[in-house]
């Protein structure tokens, strides 16, 4: 069990990686606009933030970022 104030980032950054792939999976599913796909958004912008409040880099969680680094 982790203590209080210490953060495995890679451990919290692979959940949030997963959570994030399912918000894009409704999106892409949802009505455009529709409820799911507004709430879908909504939580992936969140797991965005907390991804950069983490890391200082909100695009961490973003396909390809962690594989072949940022595309100028």
């Amino acid at each position: 069990m982790a203590r209080r104030g210490t953060l495995n980032t890679f451990v919290i950054l692979e959940a949030l990686r997963d959570g994030r792939r399912g918000t894009v999976l409704v999106s892409s599913a949802a009505k455009i606009n529709g409820p799911a796909y507004r709430k879908a958004d909504i939580a992936r912008k969140a797991i965005d933030d907390l991804a950069e409040e983490l890391t200082g880099d909100g695009k961490v969680l973003w396909a390809g970022q962690h594989t072949i680094g940022k595309v100028s």
